[in-house]
């Protein structure tokens, strides 16, 4: 499965090959920091969709999109 991000205000492109939803992504990158995995850019925060995202690359080239809710966020219609 893939699925294309796109988020042309701030000029990125990126596809990535998984989506995880995480209840706090601050907490989800420290454990990974402290397993040796970094995000390959720092989290955007989408104000528009209510999201926080980060891109992770596991060791066979995988790209995974973590996301979690902005906390106290108003979606947009």
């Amino acid at each position: 499965m893939t699925i294309d991000v796109r988020h042309d205000h701030v000029g990125i492109t990126l596809a990535a090959d998984m989506l995880l939803a995480v209840a706090d992504l601050n907490d989800a990158l420290a454990r990974l920091q402290a397993r040796g995995v970094a995000p390959f850019a720092e989290p955007l925060q989408i104000g528009p969709i209510g999201r926080r995202i980060a891109f992770i690359v596991d060791d066979v080239g995988t790209i995974i999109e973590l996301t979690a809710a902005i906390r106290n966020a108003t979606r947009r219609p």
